[in-house]
């Protein structure tokens, strides 16, 4: 060691730890072997060994706890086969014991109360048995017992540092075992997704083609024999022309909303002007023949965007606006501001408005409010609007009074 000034300056030598001080070089070598990456059946038996090496034990084993706390099952072992003593009872024999008193137990292979399992160990020249509750908070969830071919002379020291291993043994098994389940349950729902991915598809994608099967050849139905069915014939061929062309825009719907949560974003410079321009021509006819005036902020900023994703979100709403706007409807805003981590894009009308109990599921799937009656549509506009805004890195809210209008805000991330 030496002082500098007011620092002191120690270069590390584990070597020289080992001889200053056996317990800090053996937790050290633990805590250096635990940090590793291993399954924990890996784990359990490379800790045993190191354990084994540090006392000199020449048989160990390792047992966790079952689910129903009744047993405890053998997890790693090494030294000796541990033929019939796979699964251990609480509170029986010396194991289970320790496992029950939540207690470090040592006695001479003599005095084993097991003496067909005691002359089993003799034999093969075993003289003493340690037994090391392992301990996770309060609970006991395994036992680590350890055997030695000579008699062992153990201090408080020596007690303390074992029962010191052995929990931290058991806290990493138990976070493995954690990891390991939370990996399991992450594959199921990577299959079940999997499985409604190719739901979701065989429906917006399959089903779209005899929809639009049954529409043409109904089509042709009423244009090639129109004169020859009556008034009802001539009823039913206009519905099944309606209900087709439902069907179809319902999957165009869904396919769009898979998309918004599926297809990769395709970022650049959004000129967010030209993309609301774009959106104003689009709607222009409606916005005309309706008496409707869509109204722009001057200032609107080039932002880091998907410009497909943008054009939909304003075309969703200025399209929500048209649909359930009601008669009032007489102008349509869309604003902007920002703030240091989000630009903020408010997209307001006059019309009817929503109420407050239908604003809190109205940006979830297949929900539609009392303003819909009788207008098409699944619900899904807005959706689409929540989830392509959420992969910018932004939120949806609302803001509405029942005849006063609404007022949807979106964020979008300055950083994405």
């Amino acid at each position: 060691m030496t002082v500098t000034g007011k620092h002191i300056s120690v270069e590390f030598n584990e070597s020289a730890l080992r001889e200053r001080n056996r317990e800090l070089a053996v937790l050290l070598e633990m805590s250096n072997f635990l940090s590793g990456t291993y399954s924990q059946k890996e784990l359990l038996e490379g800790a045993l060994s190191l354990v084994m090496a540090n006392f000199e034990f020449q048989a160990g084993r390792i047992y966790l706890k079952e689910e129903n706390q009744e047993y405890l099952r053998l997890a790693a072992y090494q030294g000796l086969e541990p033929v019939g003593l796979e699964i251990v009872k609480i509170g029986e024999g010396f194991t289970g014991k320790s496992a029950e008193t939540k207690s470090f137990l040592a006695q001479p292979v003599t005095d084993l109360k097991n003496k067909e399992r005691a002359r089993l160990l003799q034999s093969k020249g075993f003289l003493a048995v340690v037994c090391v509750p392992m301990i996770v908070g309060e609970e006991v969830v395994g036992v680590m017992n350890l055997t030695s071919k000579k008699v062992v002379a153990i201090d408080q020291n020596q007690i303390d540092l074992l029962i010191t291993l052995a929990n931290a043994i058991a806290i990493n098994a138990d976070r493995i075992r954690l990891y390991e389940n939370l990996q399991k349950k992450i594959q199921e729902l990577e299959e079940k997704n999997a499985t409604l991915k190719f739901f979701s598809y065989s429906i917006s994608h399959d089903l779209k083609n005899p929809a639009i099967s049954i529409y043409g050849l109904t089509s042709r139905l009423c244009r090639l024999y129109k004169s020859q069915l009556d008034d009802k014939g001539q009823t039913y061929c206009n519905l099944i022309l309606s209900l087709s062309e439902q069907i179809i825009a319902l999957l165009d719907e869904m396919n769009a909303y898979i998309k918004a949560k599926e297809s990769p974003l395709a970022l650049e410079k959004v000129e967010t002007k030209d993309v609301i321009e774009a959106v104003r021509e689009e709607f222009a006819p409606s916005l005309e023949k309706r008496g409707i005036k869509l109204t722009v902020s001057d200032l609107l900023p080039r932002i880091s965007a998907d410009k497909l994703s943008l054009t939909r979100i304003f075309r969703n709403f200025v399209d929500n606006s048209l649909k359930y706007g009601g008669t009032c409807l007489t102008e349509i805003q869309i604003t902007y501001q920002e703030d240091r981590d989000y630009h903020v894009f408010s997209i307001s009308d006059n019309g009817v408005g929503i109420s407050a109990a239908a604003q809190e599921k109205i940006c979830e799937p297949f929900q539609r409010n009392e303003t819909s009656r009788g207008i098409d549509g699944i619900g899904l506009g807005l959706a689409i609007v929540k989830e392509l805004t959420r992969r910018h890195g932004g939120t949806v809210s609302v803001d509405s009074e029942p005849g006063k209008g609404v007022s949807f805000s979106i964020t979008i991330a300055k950083s994405i």
